[in-house]
């Protein structure tokens, strides 16, 4: 009967901190695609920053993150909000994988937001460090347009106080599908004043009225930290030279998280280098060599070993000049075209192209 009673204010406690955290106002957006929408709620500079997808390649924070693990109705770590219409299952008719995965139905327009929530704080240095929050969801039929399966993460400060939050919204997907978010784009002011954060998983519409019949599912959860690209790399060697003449180029970038990094080179002349792994900050040294007199516009990107991967830097190469060949041939071959000089243009044009006269 006690862990009753903590249950019921706990979850009239989520209700507030739900209410709080959906007080959008109602806006239209297309629904048509596979497009995502990410919606800031009490984001106090009023500013929707710019997402991007890391790698998981860190400890998972989230609690019981398979829901294999639990008791009665709710899996271990979790707790679902509690309105009057919203259903929610946890049982092993449906799973990404292992045997069990949440689920979430019977959206209303009176419910308008259904969602299972994390029942520890999770403590977070979001000034120190990049999160990536990310997990798979599957609908189990086609909702209604503006109908969208929702990961939620709520923010906290130092006493858990509520600040603020995000939705990430997911069109419909009747196949499992993984989705991720990086924390690294959202510069908003409550961030660096985050201590703490709760996960939640949900539905949530926005405009039409949402078929109730719907499911959403969840499964294979992961927040951790997150995998930041490597820094631009440098590229430098010859910018002017000679073709048919190998030439050496030293590249060089850095890893936030010291990864290992590879790199992919296109060499402007149709031709690809990738490289190996290499310790971050480690100098390397390439080489490569133009067969066609031109100015080529050299290429590299840095690939870490969780295949993030860092912006192109670029470098122009010119290869003005071919090679000059003075043998007894070619002299022969030039005392004939003096002697033949209507033969002068196909065989100027000949010896050209092989590269062996100006």
């Amino acid at each position: 009967m006690k862990h009753k009673i903590i249950g019921i204010v706990f979850c009239t406690l989520l209700i507030v901190n739900a209410s709080a955290v959906l007080g959008l106002s109602s806006e239209k957006i297309n629904t048509n695609g596979e497009e995502k929408y990410s919606i800031f709620i009490d984001d106090k500079t009023g500013n929707e920053p710019s997402h991007e997808i890391g790698s998981n390649t860190n400890e998972n924070l989230a609690p019981n993150p398979s829901f294999e693990v639990g008791c009665c109705t709710l899996p271990s770590g979790w707790i679902y909000s509690i309105d009057d219409t919203s259903k929610f299952h946890w049982d092993s008719k449906f799973s990404h994988t292992g045997g069990k995965s949440i689920g979430t139905l019977n959206l209303t327009e009176t419910t308008k937001w259904s969602c299972w929530i994390t029942t520890e704080f999770i403590p977070v240095d979001f000034v120190q460090n990049t999160y990536e929050f990310s997990g798979w969801y599957k609908f189990l039929g086609t909702p209604t347009t503006g109908q969208y399966a929702t990961f939620n993460l709520l923010m906290y400060d130092g006493q858990y106080n509520y600040l603020g939050g995000f939705d990430s919204l997911y069109n419909c997907s009747l196949e499992w599908k993984l989705v991720s978010e990086n924390t690294s784009g959202h510069s908003v002011s409550i961030i660096n004043e985050t201590k703490y954060v709760k996960l939640g998983l949900s539905q949530y519409y926005t405009q039409n009225e949402p078929n109730p019949s719907i499911e959403v599912r969840f499964d294979d959860i992961y927040f951790g930290f997150g995998n930041n690209p490597p820094n631009t790399p440098t590229i430098v060697g010859e910018t002017n030279g000679t073709i048919q003449t190998s030439y050496n180029y030293t590249i060089q970038t850095t890893d936030p998280e010291q990864n290992d990094v590879q790199y992919l080179i296109d060499w402007g002349d149709t031709t690809n280098t990738i490289t190996n792994l290499y310790k971050s900050g480690e100098e390397i040294i390439v080489s490569h060599t133009w067969n066609t007199k031109g100015t080529y516009s050299v290429k590299i990107k840095a690939i870490d070993e969780n295949y993030a991967e860092s912006d192109w830097a670029a470098l122009t190469v010119t290869m003005p000049c071919n090679i000059i060949v003075n043998t007894p041939v070619i002299q022969l071959l030039q005392h004939f075209i003096q002697s033949h000089p209507s033969l002068f243009p196909i065989l100027q044009k000949k010896l050209q192209s092989l590269g062996l006269q100006e």
